[in-house]
C-alpha cells in the first residue's frame, strides 16, 4: 500500500518556491541556502539549476555593484582631495597676496614719512635762509630803512638785476606760441561792399 508523502519530504517544487521567494524579498542568502538544499536533493531538476544561475548572476552583479561603488567612492575621495589641495593653495596664494601688499604698503608709508621729512627739512632750510636774508647785511638794513621811510615796499619787491630781466624774458619768451601762417586766398571774387542804410 502506498502511502501519501508526509508533510516533513519536501519535493523539488517546495524548494523552488521557497527559493524564489526570498529571492523576490531581496533576501539572496537564505534564498541561496533554499535552492543549495533543494539541489543536494535534487541535482537534476531545471528549476533549481535556473533559479541557481540567477542568484549568481544576482550576486555577480551586486559583486560588481559594490566594486564599481568603491570606484566612484574612490573617485569622489581623490576629487574632494584635489579640491582640498587647490583651496589649500588658493589661501596659500591669497596669504602670499595680502601679506605682498601689507609689505607695498609699508614701503609706501616709509616713503612718505622720508618724503614729509624731507619736506620739513627743506622748509626749515628755506625759513632759515629767509630769516637771515631778511635781516642780512648793514647795506640791506639801510635799505629797509629807506623802504619803510619813503620809498613803497613793493616797488623794492620788483628790483631785479639785469641777469634776472634777462632770465625772465627768456621764460616768458618760450611760453608764447607762434601764430599759425594763414595764407591769404585769392579768387576772382572781388568783395562787394554792400551799404547798410
Amino acid at each position: 500500500m502506498l502511502t501519501p508523502p508526509t508533510s516533513s519530504a519536501q519535493m523539488p517544487a517546495d524548494f523552488f518556491h521557497m527559493g524564489a521567494t526570498n529571492y523576490c524579498r531581496s533576501n539572496y542568502v537564505q534564498a541561496r541556502k533554499d535552492v543549495t538544499n533543494g539541489l543536494t536533493l535534487y541535482p537534476n531538476n531545471p528549476w533549481l539549476t535556473n533559479l541557481w544561475e540567477l542568484l549568481n548572476r544576482q550576486e555577480q552583479q551586486q559583486q560588481q555593484q559594490q566594486q564599481q561603488q568603491n570606484k566612484d567612492q574612490d573617485k569622489d575621495q581623490q576629487s574632494k582631495d584635489q579640491q582640498q589641495q587647490d583651496k589649500d593653495k588658493q589661501e596659500q596664494q591669497k596669504q602670499e597676496e595680502q601679506k605682498k601688499q601689507e609689505e607695498q604698503k609699508k614701503k609706501e608709508e616709509e616713503q612718505k614719512k622720508k618724503e614729509e621729512e624731507q619736506k620739513a627739512a627743506d622748509q626749515q632750510k628755506k625759513d632759515g635762509e629767509d630769516k637771515q636774508g631778511q635781516q642780512g647785511s648793514p647795506d640791506q638794513q639801510k635799505e629797509g630803512e629807506e623802504g619803510k621811510d619813503g620809498e613803497p615796499q613793493a616797488a623794492k619787491m620788483f628790483k631785479m638785476t639785469p641777469q634776472q630781466a634777462m632770465q625772465l624774458l627768456d621764460m616768458l619768451k618760450s611760453d608764447e606760441k607762434n601764430m599759425p601762417f594763414r595764407p591769404i586766398l585769392r579768387t576772382n571774387k572781388q568783395q562787394r561792399v554792400f551799404k547798410d542804410w
